[in-house]
C-alpha cells in the first residue's frame, strides 16, 4: 500500500506543478531585467526575471537532502543523503576587497531574495563545506582562505521569482536557518527555471500516467488481499 500511496502523492505533485507551469508559461514570455538595488528597495510580483548586480556566499548556504532532511554549512550534521537543493541569500555585488557583506547587511538590513539552486558545482562546494564540519577550526579557516574565490560568486541570475509561501514546507524550514540574514517577507528565485507551456504539459502527462499506475497498484493489492483464503482453526 505504501508504494501506491507514494506514487499517488508524486502524481498529484506533478499534476499541480504541471498545471502551474502551463499557466506561468502562457503568462511570462521574456525575463524582465532588474538590478539587485531595485529588488532590495521593492520586491517584484511573481514572474521571470534577470537580476544584475547580485552575489552570494556559499558558506552561508542551507540545503535539503534527498530524504527531505535539512542542514546548514555552519553547523555539523549527520545527514548522509545527497544534497538536492541549496538555498543562498542574495547580496548586493561589491568589488573585490570591499567591506565584508556581513557588516553591510547589518547596516542595510536583511536580504529579501533567496536563490534556490540545483547547480552541481555549487552542490559540490556545499558538500565540501559539510565535510569540513569534522575538522578543527584552524583547518576550516585555512580551507576557507584557500577557496575564498570559489565561495564568493557574482553573476547575472535568471529564473522565476515566487512567494515563499507557495513553496514546499521543507523549503521554508530550510530557509528558517537563515533568519539572521533573510527578511520575513522574502521571495525565492528558482535559478535557471523559466516556465514553458510544453514543460507544463510534460509534467501534467507524467503525473496522469503515474496516477494511473498508482491506482492499478492499489487495486491489485486490494484484490490480492481479498482473494486470500480464510484459515479456519
Amino acid at each position: 500500500m505504501r508504494c501506491g500511496s507514494v506514487l499517488i502523492v508524486l502524481a498529484l505533485a506533478l499534476i499541480a506543478f504541471g498545471y502551474q507551469e502551463i499557466m506561468d508559461g502562457g503568462k511570462f514570455h521574456k525575463p524582465v531585467v532588474y538590478s539587485f538595488d531595485e529588488i532590495k528597495k521593492c520586491l517584484p510580483e511573481e514572474g521571470v526575471y534577470t537580476i544584475e548586480g547580485a552575489e552570494f556566499h556559499i558558506e552561508e548556504a542551507v540545503y535539503s537532502t534527498v530524504e527531505l532532511q535539512l542542514g546548514s554549512t555552519s553547523t555539523e550534521d549527520t545527514h548522509d543523503g545527497p544534497i538536492v537543493d541549496v538555498f543562498l541569500p542574495l547580496h548586493k555585488e561589491y568589488k573585490k576587497g570591499a567591506v565584508p557583506d556581513a557588516y553591510l547587511e547589518k547596516k542595510e538590513g536583511r536580504t529579501n531574495l533567496v536563490l534556490r539552486t540545483t547547480d552541481k558545482k555549487i552542490i559540490q562546494i556545499v558538500e565540501q563545506l559539510k565535510a569540513n564540519g569534522h575538522k578543527s577550526s584552524a583547518e576550516i579557516d585555512k580551507w576557507m582562505e584557500k577557496n575564498a574565490d570559489k565561495l564568493r560568486v557574482s553573476k547575472k541570475l535568471t529564473g522565476k521569482i515566487r512567494e515563499h509561501s507557495s513553496f514546499l514546507t521543507s523549503d521554508s524550514e530550510a530557509i528558517s536557518k537563515l533568519e539572521d540574514l533573510v527578511a520575513s517577507d522574502y521571495m525565492i528565485m528558482e535559478d535557471g527555471f523559466i516556465p514553458t507551456v510544453g514543460g507544463g504539459f510534460q509534467k501534467l502527462g507524467a503525473g496522469i500516467v503515474i496516477g494511473i499506475l498508482a491506482l492499478l497498484v492499489l487495486v491489485g493489492r486490494y484484490l490480492g488481499v481479498k482473494k486470500q483464503p480464510v484459515v479456519q482453526v
